[in-house]
């Protein structure tokens, strides 16, 4: 495309100028091309020449810039193909310099070298031609594969692939050298399989290997190509055990990267992994010991660990929400400041740009973030806006890529690294100032909803206007938007199909909708709101549209579907309620107990909308004979809320017991693992049954119950679990109350278990008293002992 470009400019100069030498172009009327100046005019030549340089200078840059010039980062050229790219730009270079001094003397000569020169320039490394000269090798890209180990304290372990040894990973190896070092075997290795089972014998294992491959031709065409390559790995002469591997990549036509991780076992390694979890989960006691109230010098312990970041804590949160006084906490220390006014704002703020920028990422959900979430109020909005709105208007990229996790999609992992992007991205504080706007229109939006802020009446039209990113504006709203959508809604008002213009569509689960009607039904504010009661049916079948579609294998529902349940039996979500159940019987995964932990989950979503009919009718759907283990069942019915949960839960063992012709498997046993699950959760007469049993069938079942705990029941309902258990006159249930009461010690449950301390029976009191022993001494344990292994390099005896 650039030769074309080149010629298209070029070859016009050319003609009109060699026109005007020969004489074609005289006559009465003026000239197209000016007469060159006389010769005595020096001012004038001068002023040519200078001329033919801005113009000739501007097409050598843009046309050096492009990828078929030089390239922006020759390092991801091999080696010899960038040698031959600058020879050609300074060859460019030093021909077009001698026409500017040649047009001084006579212009037109000097305008159409220049011309020619350029157009040659544009064409010859687009053409083709340099690859049906030089040779082959030049042109294939430059491939690395990285190995390295998976997990806790991975790295120096020792690498042979098919036979051949490689190095300590992690190691980083071109393809060429990998293909000349490491031949490819048809046949696994000797001692590869064990006679007596599938799986390798000790040490190999085997993984998928992406080879390059020329397709040929006379423009060279590169391919990945997986094949079989077998490998083991050693470290401390211990060989890896468990072993699993795997990896991919990819790039463009110059350069490529595959990464492979390796996973396994080393007994010496392990010990440092237990003994380096063990500081981390002390930590994390200490931290509930105090009433989730840390010092600088438990974040500094903490922060040595891998896992030492506010993701930890954000999980940890979900069902212990003390954990969200310890995020604020660590997100002052990291950052220095106790009190916050406006200057110590301003300064942490500075200081998250700078460390953004540097580091090429922002991580929204990482402690950074919650630090934004802390000052942005104390900054100037004002400014935000105006830096906000330079960046959308330098028609940069906003960031190269960003990265998220389903179970937090509201925080997003922004990278701005310019490898392998042809346009350098905006630096990374840019992500931050974003942040920095979407945390103040929120808090905007709550302390007037029903007006227009700054960041909705100046940011939100530039994101249409500058890059017509409808999805990001309505992340902001106003009427502004909302009016914009109005009247392209007003102008197409047809659902979905190919048959609507290409900027009114969206293609969205493998289909393409109407854009604007796609944004309006989602749009949270009051304007929205309107747009789907107003228009219900139409709302109603952009619904079904998103549930059905092809790449909605699960039919989840779209979130717009819960925005109005304040409406009660008018709401989206109960209208919605029978199409989105008649939808689940088609989705995938189509296993009995998988359809009904999806209705389940919309159930949940509707709140107190959703009555214990519903949730009956849903169980009376399943057929029973399709439920092998009970597992399946209780790992369902924590979707349910828990103020739903035990009636449900008592109707369905009833049913069981009603039904038990139809559980194809120890029918006996799948009844009463469900009835451990009752007891789990509070059910008298399941507990009842389970105190009269046999002391052996009593014990064994409170070892399933121990289970079911540890697999099913959140941490934050395991307090209730262990207060339950506690009230019971049985030492067997109170001691293991006491187990879960140690496993989270906020102060409510340290009380609890001193109380227990002073229980009748002696093995109670001793198992209680056992655990505040062991939490006392975690809370003696200095800091200095409880950091990672990975920053001491010690390793326990």
């Amino acid at each position: 495309m650039m030769h074309i470009f080149i010629l298209l400019i070029g070859l016009p100069v050319v003609v009109l100028v060699g026109l005007r030498v020969l004489g074609f172009t005289r006559s009465r009327h003026k000239n197209f091309v000016a007469a060159t100046a006389p010769a005595g005019s020096r001012i004038s030549r001068i002023a040519e020449c200078i001329v033919l340089l801005c113009i000739a200078g501007a097409f050598y840059l843009f046309t050096a810039a492009t990828t078929y010039g030089i390239p922006q980062n020759l390092s991801l050229l091999p080696h010899g193909l960038a040698r031959v790219q600058i020879i050609v730009a300074v060859t460019a270079l030093l021909l077009l310099l001698g026409c500017v001094a040649i047009t001084y003397w006579r212009a037109s000569f000097g305008i159409v070298l220049a011309a020619i020169v350029m157009a040659g320039y544009g064409f010859i490394p687009d053409s083709g031609l340099m690859e049906r000269v030089l040779p082959e090798a030049m042109f294939a890209p430059k491939v690395e594969h990285t190995f390295r180990m998976s997990g806790k304290f991975a790295g120096g372990e020792e690498l042979w692939i098919n036979n051949v040894y490689l190095g300590k990973m992690p190691l980083t190896i071109t393809w060429d050298e990998f293909r000349e070092k490491v031949p490819f075997m048809a046949e696994p290795p000797e001692g590869y399989k064990d006679e007596n089972s599938r799986q390798p014998a000790e040490p190999w294992f085997q993984f998928t290997f992406w080879e390059t491959k020329n397709l040929g031709g006379s423009r060279h065409s590169y391919v990945a190509d997986n094949q079989q390559y077998y490998a083991k790995i050693k470290f401390n002469d211990q060989w890896a055990e468990s072993r699993l591997g795997g990896g991919g990549g990819g790039g463009g036509r110059w350069y490529r990267q595959y990464e492979y991780s390796f996973g396994g076992y080393f007994p010496d390694r392990e010990k440092l992994i237990q003994e380096d979890n063990r500081r981390f989960e002390s930590l994390l006691q200490k931290a509930r010991l105090s009433n989730y109230t840390v010092d600088s010098e438990w974040w500094q312990a903490y922060s040595t660990f891998d896992e030492g970041d506010l993701w930890t804590l954000r999980r940890l949160a979900k069902d212990e929400p003390g954990f969200v006084k310890v995020m604020d906490a660590a997100a002052r220390l990291k950052y220095g400041f106790t009190a916050v006014d406006r200057q110590t704002a301003q300064a942490v703020f500075e200081r998250i740009c700078n460390e953004a920028d540097a580091a090429m990422r922002y991580d929204a959900g990482g402690v950074e973030g919650w630090e934004m979430g802390l000052i942005f109020d104390m900054l100037d909005v004002n400014r935000l806006v105006a830096d906000y709105s330079k960046a959308l208007k330098s028609g940069r990229s906003l960031y190269s890529s960003k990265s998220g996790s389903h179970e937090y999609d509201e925080y997003w992992t922004y990278n701005h690294d310019p490898k392998n992007e042809f346009y350098k991205p905006v630096p990374a504080s840019v992500s931050v100032i974003r942040h920095a706007l979407h945390l103040w229109d929120k808090k905007l939006d709550a302390e007037q909803p029903h007006r227009d802020n700054l960041i909705e009446t100046e940011i939100a039209p530039l994101y249409i206007a500058y890059r017509g990113d409808v999805g990001a504006a309505a992340s902001l709203g106003g009427s502004l938007l909302e009016e914009y959508l109005l009247r392209q809604f007003h102008r197409e008002p047809r659902l979905k199909g190919m048959g609507l213009d290409y900027e009114d569509r969206e293609y969205t689960e493998g289909q393409y909708v109407n854009k604007w009607i796609y944004h309006l039904v989602q749009l949270d504010t009051p304007a929205g709101k309107e747009f789907r009661q107003k228009h219900s049916d139409i709302t109603l079948q952009m619904a079904k549209l998103m549930t059905t579609s092809m790449h909605n294998h699960e039919k989840s529902p779209p979130e717009f579907v819960f925005s109005d349940l304040e409406r009660g039996q008018k709401s989206l979500a109960v209208q919605y309620w029978p199409e989105l159940s008649a939808a689940i019987d088609s989705s995938f995964p189509s296993r009995e107990e998988s359809k009904l932990q999806k209705r389940f989950q919309y159930l949940a979503r509707m709140g107190d909308l959703a009555t214990d009919q519903m949730y009956i009718d849903c169980w009376e759907k399943i057929n029973l004979d399709q439920i092998d283990y009970p597992s399946q069942l209780i790992g369902i019915l924590r979707e349910i809320p828990r103020q739903r949960l035990l009636p449900l839960a008592r109707y369905i063992l009833n049913d069981l017991n009603k039904r038990n012709d139809q559980i194809r498997y120890e029918q006996e046993w799948f009844i009463e693992e469900f009835e451990n699950y009752l007891i789990c959760l509070g059910d008298d007469t399941a507990t009842t049954a389970f105190l009269s049993s046999e002391p052996k069938e009593k014990q064994n079942r409170l070892d399933r119950i121990r289970s079911i705990i540890d697999q099913y029941v959140s941490q934050r309902d395991r307090e209730d679990v262990a207060a339950y258990f506690a009230e019971q006159n049985d030492a067997d249930l109170k001691i293991l109350g006491i187990h879960y009461l140690r496993e989270t010690p906020a102060p409510e449950r340290v009380a609890l278990l001193k109380t227990l301390a002073q229980d009748t029976d002696a093995a109670v009191r001793q198992a209680a008293e056992r655990a505040l022993n062991e939490l006392e001494a975690i809370r003696q344990i200095p800091y200095e002992l409880l950091v990672s292994l990975a920053s001491t390099s010690v390793l326990p005896q």
